[in-house]
């Protein structure tokens, strides 16, 4: 990867001799290993990080990047209801609000082995529900089809020490579509979870629901679809710890059409004034360079310090340092040192209303 050599990563310390000066936003270490780790690469103090506006091998010459995020995990569905005449009709009114939502279930961590029954149902009271894709899908998965009614998706899911999911469109019409004034509402029913959400609430919705001890849980990502030329997608990926404050993530970027455009690559931790920074780039699927990432990551404040849990947010930019567009969403460290924990976010470009929100998360 092209990026300014590291000058202090040959520096390594012990874990018991890092007294760090501010409130360490990681979760615990709980390997009882005693390999040290290696201390903060100095280019946390540089403006992007070591990154440079350069083309890079594809994946970032990463094995696991290659491996893990592809479009093999995530299948396109051939949707009946997305041609229905009605749903057509909603889609092309300028006054149907239009939400894009991912939600994934099961080991998010891809730990645990126990199965769990996801087998369930989505619905709306208004409007219509579209199926883009299924996430991690086995032999056994699958939506119920036909569909007969737009307003309902049901489909069977068995997770064992993995993760299943869903990419939708959620429509929702104006009133006069429906002859009902009644608040539109977004169901969804599985034996380990069931939750209705107001419609407006998917407009900027990024929660995470455990839903036992041994690893299962439920995320829920999603975003309203903003007028003009207004472009959004999503994020995923791994988010792990290198050393007692800093570490990397690595993942994919999905287009608003849910096509994977390529990869990302970064790395967060403290400068030398104590500050929380975030670095990383994007490159597409042939790894030519598409931007540098720059922003920021906290901790959830109801979690404890050692939960591991938190949000980042920030800007992507050119080669000529300016600002493309924004991103924000939710990280979670791995339980023990040499695990992998996860990340989900957004991103938007030419987004006034949706870079204004994610500033605020």
């Amino acid at each position: 990867m092209r990026r300014i050599p590291f000058t202090l990563l040959i520096a390594i310390v012990a874990v018991a001799l890092v007294t760090p000066g501010c409130d360490l936003l990681t979760g615990s270490d709980e390997s009882n290993s005693d390999e040290p780790l290696p201390v903060a690469p100095s280019e946390l103090n540089l403006t992007f990080g070591g990154y440079e506006p350069e083309n890079e091998d594809a994946g970032f010459g990463d094995p696991t990047i290659l491996a893990e995020f592809t479009d093999d995990a995530e299948q396109f569905v051939d949707d009946e209801i997305a041609q229905d005449p009605e749903v057509l009709a909603m889609e092309n009114m300028p006054e149907t609000d239009v939400y894009f939502l991912r939600i994934t279930w099961g080991h998010l961590e891809r730990e645990g082995s126990s199965e769990m029954d996801w087998s369930g149902s989505a619905s709306v009271i208004n409007g219509a529900i579209v199926v883009r894709k299924t996430i991690l899908f086995d032999a056994g998965d699958y939506i119920h089809r036909p569909r007969e009614d737009r307003r309902t998706l049901e489909w069977t899911s068995y997770t064992y020490d993995h993760l299943d999911g869903l990419s939708l469109i959620v429509f929702d019409p104006p009133s006069i579509l429906t002859d009902d004034a009644v608040l539109n509402q977004f169901s969804f029913e599985t034996g380990p979870y069931s939750h209705t959400f107001d419609i407006y609430e998917l407009a900027n919705l990024d929660t995470v629901i455990t839903v036992d001890n041994d690893g299962n849980a439920i995320h829920f990502t999603s975003v309203k679809r903003e007028p003009g030329l207004c472009k959004i997608g999503f994020m995923r990926g791994e988010w792990f710890r290198r050393g007692i404050d800093w570490g990397e993530f690595r993942g994919g970027w999905i287009g608003e059409d849910e096509e994977l455009r390529g990869h990302i690559h970064g790395i967060w931790g403290y400068d030398a004034d104590g500050r929380n920074v975030l670095f990383g780039k994007y490159v597409d699927i042939d790894g030519n360079f598409m931007g540098l990432l720059r922003g920021t990551f906290g901790r959830h404040p109801t979690t404890s310090r050692t939960d591991g849990v938190g949000w980042f947010r920030g800007h992507w930019f050119d080669k000529d340092h300016e600002v493309q567009g924004a991103f924000a969403g939710r990280w979670k460290e791995p339980r023990g040192r040499g695990n992998n924990g996860y990340f989900r976010g957004i991103w938007g470009r030419d987004c006034p209303y949706l870079e204004a929100d994610l500033a605020q998360r």
